[in-house]
């Protein structure tokens, strides 16, 4: 039994990771899948009775009651005319928002209380990419967006893994590391082509960028620190061309990984007044 307690770890270790192994077979890819939706359908966000308990938990904002209004003046946040230059961009003017990274981005265990629920990935509600509901119940740049304009393209609608139709334009993977961003961006630049919603040339596009947790942790034990570094620049760099070259009108946000010493003190402030970051 412990052996098969082991093997069952392993292998959800070796299918969180974006790159490939010799586990990564279409029979324990379809037992995987199998356990990720039954995950979902119980204890993820479409479950309201179980994000109504979290709520009343302090783990979310509080829903904004419908008589208060949206805090910011939406009448002229677009342009009367497509903007040329993004240092003229108005929040109404984004009409297609995209995201790319690792498992900060697909909301990985979010809402999450027990161990085993954070291969959930709740893209839906993340703050850089989630459009799940509105502002009210989940202030995400989406859902402020939405109030700029409404025929925003690209948020995810709710928990999904990149290849549900759900994730829209978050392509992030869990476990990815630098290197695995120029093929994500090619990936990118290709949905978004083949995307009948999307005009290239006249859209303007936001891009969120936030990776490198997952190399300063796996190369933790690397020879020179400043190696690491600079690879993961060199990789950012790559990334960064691959978009420039391809998308026209294109914003990219890079979000630099969280200070981890800074994210421990963060969090043990938090307990202290019983608020969850």
């Amino acid at each position: 039994m412990k052996k098969l307690y082991l093997c069952l770890v392993l292998e959800l270790c070796v299918l969180t990771m974006s790159q490939r192994t010799a586990l990564d077979t279409s029979i324990l890819n379809s037992i995987y899948h199998g356990y990720r939706n039954w995950l979902t359908q119980s204890y993820g966000t479409r479950n309201g009775d179980r994000m109504s308990q979290l709520r009343n938990k302090y783990k979310f904002q509080k829903e904004v009651p419908i008589d208060v209004p949206f805090p910011c003046n939406v009448t002229a946040g677009r342009s009367p005319k497509v903007p040329e230059s993004v240092h003229h961009l108005k929040p109404g003017d984004i009409d297609v928002i995209v995201a790319m990274g690792d498992s900060l981005t697909i909301g990985a265990g979010v809402t999450s209380i027990y161990t085993f629920e954070v291969n959930i990935e709740n893209r839906g509600i993340m703050g850089s990419i989630g459009g799940q509901g509105t502002w009210r119940e989940y202030l995400t740049l989406p859902n402020i967006l939405k109030e700029f304009n409404p025929k925003l393209i690209g948020y995810s609608l709710g928990d999904a893994i990149s290849t549900d139709p759900a994730a829209q334009l978050n392509v992030a993977e869990a476990g990815a590391i630098s290197k695995d961003m120029t093929f994500m961006a090619t990936y990118l630049v290709n949905k978004i082509k083949d995307d009948p919603r999307i005009d290239i040339n006249k859209h303007w596009k936001l891009i969120s960028l936030m990776i490198g947790s997952n190399d300063f942790c796996i190369n933790t034990c690397a020879t020179s620190p400043w190696s690491m570094l600079n690879d993961h620049k060199i990789d950012l760099i790559h990334t960064l061309r691959i978009l420039r070259d391809n998308l026209p009108r294109t914003f990219v946000a890079l979000i630099p990984p969280p200070h981890l010493k800074e994210l421990v003190a963060a969090h043990q402030a938090a307990s202290s007044r019983n608020v969850d970051f």
